[in-house]
């Protein structure tokens, strides 16, 4: 009996191997072009610090690369439960490990929807009466605005992202606030 038990492990590690292996060289792909792209990224962050025509302050050039750092790690995630949960996948995750899978799903759904949403907090809270900044949109409007920077297209596009991180609020107050009945029985 322990020998099956290992030969299944074994199998069953080679076919996660195998139904992965699209994503792991899609991510591949992408880590090689984003070496091709580095030194443009490099003379870019380099314009950002030394920009020719605007004063930015360095607390906004700092605040919009972290911001931007978590924004890559959000489409990431989402990417990466696009390519295993694709309709071509699901009946064949079904097949292998439905509840494995079902669950795994969920959890980065969830995980997925906390990201995006601290992401649209506001841009201070106070924590014991101290006044603390949050890395989010908000902060960075409200400086793009003190740095009399901010354009209409600036202003439109960050309007959007605070109405849909609005619509997923709704979503994170129904699913992982709280659970509620019909949420729970009608997906």
């Amino acid at each position: 009996a322990f020998k099956n038990l290992g030969f299944s492990i074994i199998f069953l590690t080679l076919l996660i191997r195998i139904l992965l292996f699209p994503l792991f060289y899609k991510f591949s792909k992408h880590q090689t072009a984003i070496q091709r792209l580095q030194p443009k990224i490099k003379k870019i962050q380099k314009d950002l610090h030394n920009p020719p025509h605007m004063a930015i302050s360095q607390k906004l050039i700092d605040d919009f690369l972290q911001l931007r750092e978590c924004l890559i790690i959000v489409r990431r995630d989402y990417n990466t439960y696009n390519a295993l949960y694709c309709h071509e996948n699901r009946d064949l995750l079904t097949a292998i490990a439905p509840t494995f899978f079902t669950e795994i799903g969920e959890i980065l759904q969830r995980d997925w929807i906390l990201q995006v949403v601290k992401l649209m907090d506001p841009a201070d809270t106070n924590v014991r009466g101290e006044k603390r900044e949050n890395l989010t949109i908000p902060l960075i409007v409200r400086q793009l605005e003190d740095d009399a920077l901010m354009t209409d297209e600036i202003r439109e596009n960050a309007k959007a992202l605070l109405d849909y991180g609005e619509f997923l609020k709704a979503a994170r107050h129904r699913i992982l606030a709280h659970r509620d009945q019909q949420c729970h029985f009608e997906g």
